[in-house]
């Protein structure tokens, strides 16, 4: 089967993500607008490929952890599955799946066998302010959440701290309380970064590109006022 991805990033401790081309959400911050849009070969880097193809191409090198990022990976979910299937065939490597979770449950299902761990994103905890932003669907995506919690299977919630939307504590108070409500423990925190050069590139205009770097000391006060909220494990990421 064939899908459309617009890079592969390696690193030296053997980790690789394939960034995924198509995204259900319009997110203005978004640090891979190359991504955003349709699955299809509109933007420059964007490439269509078989899923057998893109995993030797990923054997070509020490391959020990898959991401799945994008965009929304769900988006190709046929796809997905099958690079993730034809992978645990051949090697095993630990698989995570990044997503928004604004999909239908079928595009979910199929693929969770062959998932290690999903990394469950949240930008903006407010459901208007969700929808307006970036097209979400907050009832599918607190439903999703809500059925794959309930099925036990490994969830860490992603936080970017957005200027103005998440980078304050009653964000951090409203992350708090969704993670007792589906008996989630596990939460990163990613401070926003402004990727205006990236948006030059994919020819996005976003509100956000005077807007800049959110420091660390800034993510480091909402983490600790996060970890005071309850028992859970709060850790610092980057979307570099």
């Amino acid at each position: 089967m064939k899908g459309f991805i617009s890079k592969i990033e390696r690193f030296e401790d053997g980790a690789a993500s394939v960034f995924f081309k198509g995204c259900v959400h319009h997110c203005p911050w978004c640090c891979e607008a190359a991504c955003q849009g349709a699955a299809a070969a509109d933007r420059p880097g964007v490439r269509e490929v078989e899923a057998a193809d893109l995993v030797a191409e990923l054997l070509t090198q020490p391959l020990q952890q898959l991401t799945l990022s994008g965009g929304e990976p769900l988006m190709q979910c046929d796809f997905a599955t099958e690079l993730c299937s034809l992978l645990k065939q051949q090697q095993e490597v630990f698989i995570i799946l990044e997503t928004c979770g604004d999909v239908p449950p079928p595009q979910i299902i199929p693929i969770l066998p062959y998932i290690d761990l999903i990394r469950f994103d949240l930008p903006d905890s407010n459901d208007m302010t969700y929808a307006a932003n970036c097209g979400a669907d907050p009832e599918m995506i607190y439903g999703n959440l809500f059925n794959l919690s309930r099925l036990g299977f490994p969830i860490q919630l992603t936080v970017p701290l957005i200027p103005d939307i998440s980078n304050n504590k009653q964000h951090m108070t409203n992350i708090a309380q969704i993670l007792d409500e589906f008996g989630l423990h596990d939460v990163m925190l990613i401070p926003y970064v402004n990727c205006q050069e990236a948006w030059k590139a994919a020819d996005f205009i976003s509100p956000f590109h005077n807007i800049p770097d959110l420091s660390l000391d800034h993510a480091q006060n909402l983490w600790g006022f996060l970890a005071q909220q309850g028992m859970y494990s709060v850790s610092i990421g980057s979307i570099k």
